[in-house]
């Protein structure tokens, strides 16, 4: 949840990223609901879901960070440090978070398999993944494009070959919207002035902590929610579910 020390952005974030889970918790039956988040760090998105929906009684973060794991027990979650391919638990979970991550894997069919054998019967897998066919990319392609966050993004997806790969998983996607992917926007924009020599972007100013970034992410979260209206934007939210088959 938005904490003091959260600049404007953040706490506007948080309460769209409440209000997501709130609406995907909703559909979800049962009087005690198990979620996992993959890669969720301390576990803040976990800590929303419970403040989202009471019937969240158990909460698990599965991060490669071990440094990680006091923040995120003492909120109540359970922390297994881990790659998510080799997660073995015989938990099963009503909903499974994947944000931002399935593009960070080497395997990302793998993944899911391994994710879909976690999940209840009704369960559900909220993935969040950059979108390539989008127009940041066709504009920032051929210079600096924010989607392709070399050397940690190995695997980008659009809407047609995330459907094929989730499909050959054992999952459908009941439900793939577009979504603000103003990160991706910034990062591609102050890339292309630092390559120009207009601004200064080192190990000592990394571009995260650029004076621009701020307003730059509220401009273009603005524009992507509007573009989100009639064309694909910076990013995809897909809602899997397990395949009648299985």
């Amino acid at each position: 949840m938005a904490g003091p020390n959260e600049s404007i952005l953040e706490k506007i974030k948080s309460k769209l990223d409440r209000r997501l889970l709130s609406k995907i918790l909703a559909t979800i039956p049962g009087s005690s609901l198990a979620v996992l988040d993959v890669g969720g760090g301390a576990g803040w998105m976990l800590t929303l879901a419970r403040a989202a929906e009471p019937r969240v009684q158990y909460t698990a973060v599965v991060d490669l960070n071990e440094k990680a794991r006091p923040f995120a027990e003492s909120s109540g979650h359970v922390f297994h440090c881990s790659r998510v391919e080799d997660l073995q638990t015989e938990k099963k979970f009503d909903l499974i978070l994947l944000l931002n991550v399935i593009e960070h894997v080497a395997d990302p069919a793998g993944v899911l398999r391994n994710l879909a054998g976690l999940l209840t019967r009704d369960g559900k897998i909220v993935v969040k993944t950059p979108n390539t066919r989008t127009l940041d990319r066709y504009i920032f392609q051929n210079s600096y494009w924010g989607g392709y966050h070399c050397p940690r993004h190995w695997v980008l997806f659009n809407k047609d070959n995330l459907v094929l790969t989730v499909t050959d998983c054992g999952l459908r996607a009941s439900q793939i919207r577009y979504t603000q992917g103003a990160p991706q926007w910034a990062a591609s924009v102050l890339g292309v002035l630092s390559k120009r020599g207009w601004i200064r972007i080192d190990r000592e100013r990394p571009m995260h902590h650029h004076f621009l970034v701020s307003p730059m992410l509220a401009f273009f979260a603005v524009v992507d929610y509007i573009r989100a209206l009639f064309s694909p934007t910076a990013q995809m939210i897909a809602i899997l579910e397990r395949s009648p088959r299985i």
